[in-house]
């Protein structure tokens, strides 16, 4: 049996341990086991004989209950379930996967007993929803991160590159803030480079990528950015060249324009007026609307 099945066949028979706190047993709490890498799980065993309830103080949670605590407390990474003599590890990133299929079945669910839709119309009901949760779990990333809780925030970020393939260089811009915040620049800058590969019709990715080496001095690197974007872009146009490199010059000249005068970082409500005169120009740049929406 894999370790999935096994979780699906013993996920309504686990029972926690209980402890009691030490300011005089006034509230009981369950107990925690620390991975090998550090990380806290809940304890849990399966519930198979009397013996177990006679040993411990045990509490049998609902599967919703035990994956609520896991979700409200950054300092929890998932369950570790104690079966013959070792504990199986499942994390953060296996519940919110198991949550996010559950709501996507449930909305499915809905969307058939309310009617029959056109296609069309069936199609935009299930983008909107898709929108919807994503921004939801970046609202949750971001909470996360803003209490310095900076595992869970990657932890929600790397599973949404997978889940949201085509917004994968915002998410991994993120990756490399990150990083950036916690001091670990080889990693940022990995992260700002792999977001470039990911997206790179997406100028806004390039000139993060380009700051940030202005940020840790790397000033040939930064030029040597901005010099990539252009190079991209002429040598694999599928539109008219003339008009893509004149929508191309005309963004770079006024990222360096921006940071030669003004010595800050391009503010992003005048990077969307950059993208809306390339849009013009340029019909096949992805869509910046997440941009608008977020704000660092």
């Amino acid at each position: 049996m894999d370790k999935d099945s096994f979780f699906n066949s013993v996920k309504d028979k686990l029972c926690f341990i209980i402890r009691m706190s030490e300011n005089r047993g006034e509230k009981e709490e369950l107990q925690k086991v620390n991975s090998k890498e550090g990380n806290k799980y809940l304890l849990a065993y399966v519930e198979r004989d009397d013996l177990i309830e006679d040993k411990y103080d045990m509490r049998k949670l609902s599967y919703k209950e035990y994956t609520d605590i896991i979700f409200d407390n950054f300092d929890i990474n998932g369950v570790a379930i104690y079966n013959g003599g070792e504990y199986s590890f499942y994390d953060y990133r296996y519940f919110l996967q198991q949550q996010m299929q559950q709501e996507w079945e449930a909305f499915l669910d809905e969307l058939d007993r309310e009617g029959n839709y056109l296609e069309q119309e069936r199609e935009k009901q299930i983008e909107e929803y898709h929108h919807r949760e994503y921004i939801k779990y970046l609202e949750n990333m971001k909470k996360a991160r803003n209490m310095g809780a900076y595992g869970r925030a990657y932890d929600i970020l790397c599973f949404l590159v997978v889940s949201y393939a085509r917004k994968a260089g915002e998410l991994l811009y993120y990756c490399g803030r990150i990083f950036e915040e916690v001091g670990n620049s080889d990693s940022a800058e990995q992260m700002y480079r792999e977001a470039v590969r990911r997206e790179p019709n997406n100028y806004w990715l390039y000139y993060q990528l380009a700051q940030f080496y202005r940020k840790i001095g790397k000033l040939n690197q930064e030029k040597a950015v901005y010099v990539s974007a252009y190079k991209h872009h002429r040598f694999y146009s599928n539109s008219n060249i003339k008009l893509q490199n004149d929508g191309i010059q005309y963004v770079l000249n006024g990222l360096i324009q921006h940071e030669s005068i003004k010595k800050k970082l391009l503010e992003k409500r005048i990077y969307m007026k950059y993208a809306k005169e390339v849009n013009e120009k340029y019909a096949d740049l992805l869509s910046f609307e997440t941009y608008n929406y977020l704000d660092d």
